[in-house]
């Protein structure tokens, strides 16, 4: 990615000029593992860099991407964490790291056509698991993805949302981990369901014109995954899920 200038036209508008961050940090981060630092970014919108750094404030409050407490960087642009995680996403010699199971599919519907190797963690705890992906073709073909938090509360704490998403082999393994950790017990999603709820819900994040999913648009998502239910239910109304 070069430091070309982006004309005015681009970035007239708050919205628009979030959709171009948003287009060119994941272009980055696909084509080079991370994000760039936010002189290179306003350098390629050619804005100063105190807009630079609105607008990542702006983006963080509509939730296209998290920012680190600390300083107005991006921490998660999903389906990619910029820190790393126990969940590591790698095809063809490149790899990333991804917040949970959902955001790797993520990763591999935007960088890799789908095919790839998501290695992570049974339950999050001792056991190496990987996951093989060639399309629909899924190995291990059984898994369980579990949602420990209700989705109309996962930005609420994201972070945590995303560390509890994780792979199990039965229900009766998500029950025990619950009730080991004393954590939420949530739903599971087969992985092959899991892996097509993610190519929709992700398909378009590389796009120039990205916008993040409303509230209504995000439910018929999960609806039409038949995830269905008062556990999977956001609401309706508002602009932004």
């Amino acid at each position: 990615m070069t430091d070309q200038l982006y004309s005015s036209s681009d970035v007239n508008q708050d919205l628009d000029a979030q959709a171009l961050a948003h287009h060119l940090l994941i272009e980055c981060i696909i084509a080079q593992g991370h994000a760039p630092r936010r002189e290179k970014l306003a350098r390629q919108m050619g804005l100063p860099l105190r807009e630079i750094e609105a607008l990542y404030r702006g983006m963080a409050a509509n939730h296209a991407l998290v920012l680190h407490p600390h300083e107005p960087e991006p921490w998660i642009i999903h389906p990619f964490s910029l820190s790393p995680t126990a969940t590591w996403v790698a095809h063809d010699g490149r790899g990333w790291w991804a917040p949970c199971m959902w955001c790797a599919f993520g990763i591999l519907t935007l960088a890799s056509d789908n095919k790839g190797i998501v290695h992570t963690r049974l339950q999050g705890e001792a056991e190496v698991l990987d996951v093989r992906v060639d399309g629909d073709n899924i190995a291990p073909a059984d898994l369980i993805i579990h949602f420990s938090v209700q989705p109309r509360h996962a930005w609420d704490n994201v972070h945590h949302t995303c560390a509890t998403c994780l792979p199990f082999r039965s229900e009766a393994q998500i029950d025990q981990w619950s009730h080991n950790h004393d954590l939420s017990r949530g739903q599971g999603v087969p992985i092959k369901t899991l892996a097509r709820f993610a190519r929709t819900w992700y398909g378009r994040h590389r796009d120039r014109h990205w916008r993040k999913w409303s509230v209504d648009q995000a439910q018929a998502i999960f609806d039409q995954f038949g995830m269905i239910g008062p556990f999977w239910s956001i609401g309706v109304g508002g602009d932004r899920y």
